[in-house]
């Protein structure tokens, strides 16, 4: 959400993670940039020629971030769009010289449309989505709200087949459906977690037995208090887990991964720390080892950005040492690669940065999607916590490597409202990846709004030749699906989609069961 996230996202999510962020116009609370550009002298005269109001408002709305053009958001919303833009400047560290308040609002509007325009229906057909079926993973809380922040494929109880392991925000639990459950439902596998985000299964102590590390938002809703923690489950030889706090008085915590950064021989970890308008940073966590033998962690900042929702962990480079990829949201809505050294030293590169600061970044993926031998990425961009509006920009991208000297080049998959988690895989089997993406709109703020467009909810992008996708509709109007993974859990051969969703949450309370979005009251929803 460029003005705002309830924070992945995938970010209470990835879609809670990102409510309520820097103002469109002016959104100036990160770090000092350029000041606004002054003006050219006309002529050949040694005076400046005075800038048009025009000019003005460009230079200053454009100082801290891409200028946003009129046409991102209709006419009525632009009054509130800007008036939060200047509410954030004055609270900024930045002296720029803002052109009058009213004079930018009425520019604005101005060139605004009436209206966004409406994404054309998919439409109905044979194919790929006719030959796939849908059915609901029972929870553990029947009746009760649910929502399903993160769901992962892994495997704790079956060496073969993969569990299901899911965030549930709800009940500040996690969640497991294993592999061998008979009944086809969940079961809580660690509870009293505040509001879990992310899960990752790692043995973070290298003694055999499998451990879980969370990141925890502490407070879904938008926030600069330090609630979010670094939690480590540990595996127990007898079963079960201990939950030891690894570090705590963050900002709200999206993602957590581990990798022996450092070369040493054990596990260290990369945190992003999403926070809101100041809290937020990437930190490095080092693990060495306490005098009593137990791993400790020294704490070193990489970077000092809020809004980062997610840091997978790859190889970029080819170099045998593991670096990691950042997707940071707010107003500077750019994928950087942080590349390692060694030493815990890391060279920074900008892989790609969005055209406007309301591009609204909310997951991605890391993957060979073109088979050229080298990492691309998969970004999906629908974050709408800003502002109730649904935006037709809004979408599914792969950004295609290029080689670390340059920007990654995006091409666009399709568009789709709420766009907020989309992974890769060979859903028809036929050696390429195809990409599934979902939606999350959530009620109240939607409901009508998804109905009255038909808006997709999941979407199936077929690559049918390389870089080209065909569009197929597997559900419409559900939009409350804010993570997904793919994966064989029947051990069929064939992928499946996990789907992770809200029922009857909302912020600050349940919402009655009428007005839920979706269908039945499971909190999972598999596609085979």
């Amino acid at each position: 959400m460029a003005g705002g996230k309830w924070v992945g996202a995938h970010r209470v999510l990835s879609a809670m993670i990102m409510l309520a962020g820097p103002g469109l116009v002016s959104g100036c609370s990160g770090p000092k940039g350029p000041s606004a550009p002054p003006s050219a002298p006309v002529g050949g005269g040694n005076q400046a020629a005075k800038p048009s109001a025009e000019e003005r408002i460009v230079a200053f709305c454009g100082a801290c971030h891409p200028y946003p053009t009129p046409d991102l958001f209709p006419r009525r919303n632009w009054e509130s769009e800007v008036r939060r833009g200047f509410d954030f400047y004055r609270k900024s560290d930045r002296r720029l010289d803002p052109p009058p308040i009213a004079e930018v609002i009425a520019h604005y509007q101005a060139a605004a449309p009436e209206h966004l325009p409406i994404l054309p229906r998919t439409p109905d057909g044979p194919g790929l989505a006719r030959t796939l079926v849908r059915a609901e993973v029972a929870g553990p809380h029947p009746g009760q709200p649910a929502a399903i922040s993160h769901v992962a494929l892994v495997h704790l109880t079956d060496p073969r087949r993969p569990d299901i392991l899911a965030c549930e925000m709800a009940a500040g639990e996690l969640l497991i459906r294993p592999a061998d459950r008979t009944d086809g439902g969940t079961a809580v596998l660690a509870s009293d977690l505040a509001h879990p985000a992310h899960a990752v299964v790692s043995d973070l102590d290298r003694d055999g037995v499998a451990d879980i590390v969370v990141a925890d938002l502490g407070s879904p809703i938008p926030s600069d208090d330090r609630l979010g923690r670094v939690l480590w489950l540990r595996g127990r030889k007898e079963g079960g887990y201990e939950t030891r706090i690894l570090l705590s008085r963050l900002g709200r915590v999206c993602d957590v991964e581990p990798a022996d950064f450092d070369g040493d021989g054990d596990l260290d970890l990369v945190v992003a720390v999403f926070g809101w308008h100041v809290a937020g940073e990437i930190l490095l966590l080092e693990q060495r080892r306490a005098p009593n033998g137990s791993p400790e962690f020294v704490r070193k900042t990489l970077d000092t950005r809020h809004g980062t929702i997610h840091v997978p962990v790859v190889d970029l480079n080819r170099d045998g040492r593991p670096d990691f990829v950042a997707l940071i949201a707010q107003e500077f809505e750019a994928v950087v690669a942080f590349l390692n050294e060694g030493g815990g030293k890391f060279v920074k590169r900008t892989l790609f940065s969005a055209p406007h600061p309301a591009f609204g970044s909310s997951g991605i993926e890391m993957v060979d999607l073109d088979r050229d031998g080298d990492l691309d990425a998969v970004l999906s961009n629908g974050d709408v916590y800003d502002s109730p509006l649904i935006k037709p920009y809004h979408g599914v991208s792969w950004l295609e490597n290029l080689g670390l000297d340059r920007p990654f080049a995006r091409h666009e998959v399709g568009a789709l409202y709420g766009a907020h988690r989309a992974v890769a895989g060979d859903i028809d089997g036929d050696g390429d990846l195809d990409i599934v993406a979902t939606s999350f709109l959530g009620e109240p703020y939607y409901g009508e709004q998804r109905k009255a467009v038909g808006a997709d909810a999941v979407v199936l992008f077929e690559q049918t030749r390389p870089g080209e996708f065909r569009r197929h509709a597997l559900e419409r109007e559900t939009c409350d699906y804010p993570t997904a993974a793919i994966g064989d859990i029947d051990a069929d051969g064939r992928p499946d989609i996990v789907l992770g969703r809200f029922r009857n949450f909302r912020f600050g309370g349940a919402a009655p069961a009428e007005s839920a979005g979706g269908t039945g009251s499971g909190p999972f929803v598999i596609w085979k």
